[in-house]
């Protein structure tokens, strides 16, 4: 039971950052706007064709949403158990540096795949 309790203290701490992020997006809060468009990035990614004036919209689609919520659902209980036995601060640390490093690895991995990054305006 104590095992339990102690990942599922982690487990909320580690997704703190993450929900924080989307609630944030849901109710359109502005000055965080561009942050949120680059940890949940899928929808923002484009080809672009040899075609002018065009960009295909490729990576996503009508999915984009999911797969950023797949990728933070499959990454956040992994940290949460590898961070379990840490303090709550510590956790805390440990999860915002994931947000960063996956968000920085998933553009470098779109954009070496030959996609590119589109910011929505306000």
């Amino acid at each position: 039971m104590r095992a339990f309790l102690t990942y599922g203290r982690s487990l909320l701490v580690t997704s703190s950052p993450i929900v924080t992020l989307a609630l944030l997006a849901l109710f359109g809060f502005g000055p965080v706007f561009f942050v949120i468009q680059y940890v949940f990035p899928y929808s923002h990614y484009y080809r672009v064709t040899h075609v002018p004036y065009t960009m295909v919209h490729t990576f996503g689609g009508k999915y984009a949403g999911l797969y950023s919520l797949v990728q933070w659902a499959v990454v956040v209980p992994i940290v949460a158990w590898v961070a379990r036995r840490r303090a709550p601060r510590q956790i805390f640390l440990i999860a915002v540096t994931t947000v960063v490093a996956l968000t920085i690895a998933a553009h470098a991995t779109a954009s070496a795949l030959g996609y590119e990054f589109e910011l929505d305006s306000l």
